[in-house]
């Protein structure tokens, strides 16, 4: 980089470093601009028109834009903007006025320029380590290296901060090696290294709310908006969601779904998924749902299907398909059911849109075609689940009478509740995780059978405790009349009933005890 670069990315830095933090309030983030009476505070659904008005025609925004990127559409263009101004957005930036925050944007742009124009190692004999990736003496000169140390600054000690930006450009340098097909490319080894240093760095806060979403970044800020926590706005999250040097989605995609699953592995016990449109492929159900499946502490899986172009129409659906406020089903299934066909996408849809050797009558047949299968899938898996779900709960049926879990054995209602809601809290959570996809197969089963046969056993010793507790208490007032050192009289012939005891005889020994 020129010297001349770096002192313009250095000034862009100190600017960025000057800009005032708007105060948190309760209506939840926003974008300002301005001072005092002229101040006007930008929501979430107020930023797509804010886009709109710097990328008039002829603005000084919009002649950046075509500028700095000629090659791209004008959409194309328009997203860019729309992501800065959507990070200013998450930092609750506070502008002075329009001018300013469109020179921001500029700043923005041009600094994406400088990331897309820098020299990357082509990975030359002097500049490879033994473990045959490129090193980066020269990594003080990458544009976004101010702002990774300036994010993980007193969060991470120098060193570690270092460490995990040199594993970043590894990552980087590996994924972006001529010739790597899609298939390595799912199999970058450096970025499940990077995703577990930044394990801690992604933590949910606890009590907060996570959700997973897909189809759209305006949708991960709708969930935002309902106070619940993405991935992006974890440290790690928020850090690598602005750096520039990961525009290019076949170099980065190894690194978001290595987080992606580190992020989901910390779920709390409810999560919620956001969706908007249906893509098997994407991170959502590939990376994190096949991860949240896997967590035993997961109890429940609540989908919001997410309709509206923009975020300033978005809303719920519910399973008669109205606009709602808020509604959740109880598994992608009953949610894609709902969704209309054109809401589908996969690789294939991707390929076929591609395609130059198909008209664009044999396009759109396909496209009918592939969205009808993929409607299809969900409809089988959503049988297959329904169909797993009855032999569980069959299964657990027959386990719990066994176990004297049912009410076939039970005549104290309070005692059969008891019972009943603790085998809730045992079968529920699977049944869950079932419906979204988990394979109900003899490990699980085994494991449902296990958790239950302890459920027993406690069950039966709180329960045996309570009933000879009574019983024995009744037995001592009444023939003996003595009070002194009853409770730990009657706790030892309770053991002795436990080993193997008679209860006569255990009120005999108990009679003994108190003469």
């Amino acid at each position: 980089m020129t010297s001349a670069l770096q002192e313009e990315f250095k000034e862009a830095v100190r600017r960025h470093l000057r800009a005032t933090v708007a105060p948190s309030t309760a209506a939840g983030r926003a974008l300002y601009v301005g001072h005092g009476a002229q101040q006007r505070r930008y929501t979430s659904k107020e930023l797509g028109a804010l886009v709109d008005s710097l990328m008039t025609a002829g603005s000084a925004t919009a002649k950046t834009a075509e500028s700095l990127f000629p090659a791209l559409h004008a959409g194309a263009r328009r997203g860019r903007v729309e992501k800065a101004i959507y990070d200013f957005y998450d930092d609750g930036r506070h502008f002075d006025d329009m001018k300013v925050l469109a020179g921001a944007v500029a700043d923005r742009l041009a600094h994406l320029k400088r990331v897309e124009d820098t020299t990357w190692s082509e990975g030359t004999d002097d500049e490879r380590e033994a473990d045959g990736f490129a090193t980066h003496p020269e990594v003080g000169d990458h544009p976004d290296h101010a702002k990774f140390t300036a994010v993980l600054a007193g969060f991470l000690e120098p060193g570690a901060v270092e460490e995990l930006w040199q594993l970043t450009l590894k990552g980087v340098d590996w994924a972006r090696q001529p010739g790597r097909t899609e298939e390595e490319l799912k199999k970058n080894p450096v970025y499940p290294e990077l995703a577990r240093k930044f394990r801690t760095a992604l933590t949910i806060p606890r009590g907060e709310r996570l959700a997973l979403w897909s189809g759209g970044y305006d949708v991960r800020m709708y969930a935002s908006e309902r106070r619940f926590v993405t991935l992006e706005t974890t440290r790690a999250g928020h850090l690598y969601n602005q750096l520039s040097l990961f525009d290019d989605w076949s170099v980065l995609g190894g690194l978001w779904k290595a987080i992606s699953r580190e992020f989901a592995g910390q779920a709390p016990s409810e999560v919620h998924v956001f969706v908007r449109y249906y893509n098997p492929d994407s991170i959502l159900f590939g990376e994190e749902l096949p991860q949240l499946l896997r967590l035993q502490t997961i109890t429940s899986l609540r989908w919001h299907l997410v309709t509206g172009d923009s975020l300033k129409d978005m809303s719920d659906v519910d399973d008669s398909g109205r606009r709602v406020t808020s509604f959740t089903f109880g598994s992608y299934h009953d949610m894609v059911a709902v969704m209309s066909s054109d809401k589908m996408n996969n690789n294939k849809l991707g390929a076929n849109r591609a395609s130059k050797n198909l008209t664009a009558e044999e396009k759109e047949q396909n496209r009918l075609l592939f969205q009808q299968q993929i409607k299809d899938d969900v409809a089988a898996a959503q049988k297959a689940g329904a169909d797993a779900v009855a032999s569980l709960r069959e299964d657990v049926k027959q386990l719990v009478s066994t176990l004297q879990l049912d009410e076939s054995y039970n005549d104290n209602p309070a005692e059969l509740r008891d019972k009943q809601e603790a085998v809730g809290r045992i079968v529920d959570p699977v049944v869950a995780r079932v419906r979204n996809g988990l394979v109900y197969d003899r490990t699980l089963a085994d494991s449902v059978s296990t958790d239950l046969n302890a459920l027993a056993q406690e069950m039966d010793r709180q329960y045996i405790r309570k009933s000879l507790a009574v019983e024995l208490r009744r037995h001592a007032e009444t023939v003996t009349g003595k009070k002194d050192g009853l409770e730990e009289a009657i706790g030892i012939a309770i053991e002795r009933v436990k080993e193997g005891m008679s209860l006569e005889n255990a009120k005999l020994e108990l009679g003994q005890m108190l003469r």
